[in-house]
């Protein structure tokens, strides 16, 4: 019988899977890394009656360790002194609530925050929030731990240097002075997406004081095609505001409007309301899902469809040719069953004014328009879908796009920034950050030390919003007032 080489590695069969691109590439440094952590015949080094033994002796180990810690050690003695002028309603040890609201990406969530002694530590959504009542989503639960965060921006950089907010002051008075009276020219203002009414009537006597100046809004997840379906569909920019409460029929097409929309929250529980069928003569709703990756609300779905994201448009204008002529323009060929694509069909032309159809914001702008004419052909507006206007949303691609352009030409001197973090974030074909350095004064006010405050002339530590006053709009236009619950901690 010919010998077999046992080191000789066996031919592989079936799939390969890597833990790490590092186990992908298997270089030497990664091997003696594997070995240190896990060294050759770890497991075999003790059988089950020596690991019993092992567990028992490490075991009184560990208990006599903590006796001598617990027994030898005295931690330090701190004394509670009391309020020298305790603020009215407070006392040592109770927690109050204070309601506030926080942005993110344009869209405000009302929020209860616990604080305790003086300390945020607690976020939940305001009861009295007509979006949040209260819940809140993992995002403004997390925001607490931001305020806290030790790598939060402490110090005023100029030119990757340390400062103070007395030179940025001396610089800025007189760099802005000039400014003015050149009417703004070559100042450029790139912002986050925001719908504060304070900030948009700063914004407003800026560009008055200022009207050379220009003001540009990016963010990296927008919601331009949304924009762009409206305008198609209306002629102007509209928000499509869904009542799922009322809706018997859903067909989410690319859409996790349960997860990821800026009205989670709301649109959650509305939806579960439908779900619920508290007696005989009350029914479910019915939720289709077409979706190319499993998503949360693919997951809640009664039938569910895996189709292509650039299928999704194709999916829209049969179930167009189904139900309306005006919209039967835009059909392409799909791999889905005929037989589901007529069961939708069937569900919202035998429920109009009670379905709904929804896109998602990864679709074009021509599927939102279809999916706008389809609930108006459906009777579903004023019912289950009602739009508010947005005089003064601009896509925000085409912004940083233009912002670039300029910087490009020459024509910007100045440029702020207000959050944000265009230099890793912006599209990669435009080169942003390469691009900063082309700029005569860049200042940055971001709450951390990143790509782009690297490559400002200024950095300027931001305030939390649990640090700071203001106001925000939130998805179905309710303002709410942003209050301070601690002093800013690290300056900003």
């Amino acid at each position: 019988m010919p010998s077999v080489d046992q080191t000789a590695p066996r031919p592989r069969t079936g799939k390969t899977y890597w833990r790490s691109l590092e186990d992908f590439a298997d270089t030497p440094e990664f091997r003696e890394f594997m070995f240190r952590e896990f060294p050759a015949g770890a497991s075999e080094m003790l059988d089950s009656s020596q690991r019993r033994e092992f567990l028992k002796i490490m075991g009184a180990s560990l208990a006599l360790a903590g006796m001598g810690i617990s027994g030898c050690r005295r931690w330090p003695e701190e004394k509670i002194a009391p309020y020298a002028s305790r603020p009215a309603g407070r006392l040592p040890g109770i927690p109050n609530s204070y309601a506030t609201s926080m942005e993110l990406g344009g869209v405000a969530s009302g929020l209860l925050v616990t604080s305790y002694d003086g300390r945020p530590i607690k976020i939940e959504g305001n009861p009295e929030h007509p979006i949040n009542r209260g819940a809140t989503d993992a995002w403004a639960q997390a925001s607490v731990l931001e305020l806290y965060d030790p790598d939060r921006s402490r110090q005023v950089m100029h030119n990757n240097q340390a400062s103070s907010w007395n030179n940025f002051s001396s610089w800025a008075k007189s760099h802005f002075a000039a400014l003015r009276e050149a009417d703004g020219n070559g100042l450029c203002i790139l912002s986050e997406a925001t719908a504060s009414p304070s900030v948009l009537d700063m914004k407003q006597r800026l560009l008055e004081a200022m009207p050379n100046a220009k003001w540009y809004e990016y963010e990296p997840l927008n919601n331009d095609n949304e924009l762009a379906g409206s305008v198609l569909a209306f002629g102007s920019p509209y928000r499509a505001q869904y009542h799922f409460d009322r809706a018997k029929i859903i067909v989410s097409l690319d859409s996790d409007f349960l997860h990821a929309h800026p009205a989670a929250v709301k649109y959650t529980r509305d939806f579960a309301s439908g779900r619920r069928a508290d007696d005989a003569p009350k029914t479910m709703n019915r939720l289709y899902v077409v979706e190319s990756g499993y998503s949360l609300t693919g997951a809640n779905a009664d039938h569910r469809v895996a189709v292509r994201s650039g299928d999704i448009g194709a999916v829209v204008g049969h179930l167009a040719k189904m139900l309306s002529s005006a919209a039967a323009n835009w059909v392409g060929s799909i791999d889905v069953a005929k037989p589901m694509l007529q069961q939708m069909a069937d569900d919202l032309g035998s429920h109009r004014g009670e379905c709904l159809v929804v896109v998602g914001p990864r679709q074009p702008g021509e599927v939102h328009a279809i999916a706008h004419l389809l609930n108006e052909e459906l009777g579903n507006v004023g019912r289950t879908v009602s739009y508010t206007a947005r005089p003064d949303a601009k896509p925000q691609a085409a912004a940083i796009k233009a912002l670039a352009a300029d910087i490009d030409a020459g024509e910007v001197g100045t440029l702020v920034i207000l959050g944000g973090n265009p230099a890793y974030n912006a599209p990669a074909d435009l080169g942003f950050a390469s691009k900063l350095g082309s700029v005569g004064a860049t200042i940055h006010l971001s709450s951390y030390a990143d790509e782009t405050s690297k490559r400002c002339t200024w950095h300027l530590p931001r305030a939390h919003y649990l640090e700071s006053w203001g106001d925000a709009r939130a998805y179905d236009g309710t303002i709410g007032i942003t209050q301070p619950l601690i002093e800013p901690l690290f300056g900003g």
